[in-house]
């Protein structure tokens, strides 16, 4: 049976979602199409730095694909090629064995500071929402 967690490949394939996930909330605040629509926080920069962040925007959910189809496959290798069983892992967190000598799982060490994390970004960003300027994108 696997150890709980992910080998090397794995973890950096998760980090690097993690990463191109982040870019793409990020870009998406500041990007606009050049029609009539621009994300939230578009009247804090540049018309060019927005359309540079947009097309940043738009290459970005390919690589996200890529990395998303390469985890897919991992996870169909492992479960129907090497027959374990890690799917229900995935979704609760629970992988079936303790995580530490304790008996403490992942979920319980991790909840409380995953759900901190989330407020206060959550309030961050409405914050910066809140303080915005109004813009409207340059349609020329």
């Amino acid at each position: 049976m696997q150890p709980p967690g992910h080998n090397p490949l794995g973890a950096l394939n998760i980090m690097a979602m993690l990463v191109l996930i982040l870019a793409q909330a990020v870009t998406g605040l500041f990007a606009n199409d050049e029609i009539a629509s621009a994300g939230p926080l578009y009247g804090w920069v540049s018309h060019e730095l927005s359309n540079r962040l947009s097309r940043f925007h738009r290459a970005n959910d390919t690589w996200l694909l890529v990395l998303i189809g390469l985890h897919l496959a991992a996870v169909a290798w492992y479960t129907f090629a090497l027959r374990q069983p890690i799917v229900r892992g995935m979704i609760t967190g629970d992988p079936g064995t303790t995580a530490s000598a304790d008996g403490a799982t992942i979920v319980d060490s991790m909840l409380m500071r995953a759900l901190l994390i989330v407020l206060v970004l959550g309030a961050l960003l409405a914050l910066l929402l809140k303080l915005a300027p109004d813009a409207v994108p340059a349609l020329f």
